[in-house]
């Protein structure tokens, strides 16, 4: 009994080691991305109230996350008509349900339900002076100034926490008379080797 409580005792040291490792190694991995600016005009728990300033951004439609993030990942390590790696930033935009135009050789053009994402570009770029993409599947744009609602979570983005995130925002904007001008955003701030407890993920809409 006293060798298993040992054994045991050993395991859980090393896990709790491990963990700690993780977190410290992800914090420090973190450090160094820039974040998009905002200003803050109200705070309640986990919402907020946010100014943001224009900002440029690399964007893409495609049938799955995967595909897009794909696309704009090596659009920012070096296919563009500089061939520049260009910082990545923080957050990841992400807005479901956009109908993404079929590639197959049909003589209509059927949609099916995709995603837009967005890489925002470092604060130095304008839209004139950012590298041009090489995939023509991906555009710069500018995001103009704009006012936004944001819900904050943590942990995996899946689809039942993005929709509960939706709701509470949604509510968060009826109790105060707030109306959305647009698709809910979703917006991850982390890598995928980031622990779950440290992960930054939002909801953010912009207001009317």
């Amino acid at each position: 009994m006293k060798r298993a409580l040992k054994v045991l005792g050993g395991a859980l040291g090393a896990t709790a080691v491990a963990v700690a490792v993780w977190d410290a190694w992800a914090r420090f991995g973190q450090s160094d991305v820039e974040t998009v600016p905002y200003t803050v005009i109200e705070r309640d728990g986990a919402f907020e109230l946010r100014e943001y300033p224009d900002v440029v951004v690399a964007r893409t439609v495609a049938p799955s996350q995967r595909e897009a993030f794909r696309r704009l990942f090596a659009y920012i390590d070096g296919a563009n008509e500089r061939t520049q790696g260009v910082a990545m930033t923080a957050p990841v935009a992400t807005t479901p349900g956009v109908d993404v135009a079929m590639t197959a050789p049909v003589t209509t053009e059927p949609v099916e339900a995709g995603v837009e994402m967005a890489f925002f570009l470092p604060s130095t770029y304008t839209l004139d002076g950012a590298p041009e993409p090489t995939d023509d599947r991906v555009e710069l744009d500018v995001v103009e100034h704009r006012r936004v609602a944001a819900y904050r979570f943590s942990w995996f983005a899946t689809e039942a926490s993005v929709e509960r995130g939706r709701r509470r925002l949604d509510h968060a904007l009826a109790d105060r008379g707030l109306a959305a001008a647009g698709d809910h955003e979703l917006h991850r701030y982390d890598d995928p080797r980031t622990p779950p407890w440290q992960r930054r993920n939002e909801l953010v809409v912009e207001l009317a």
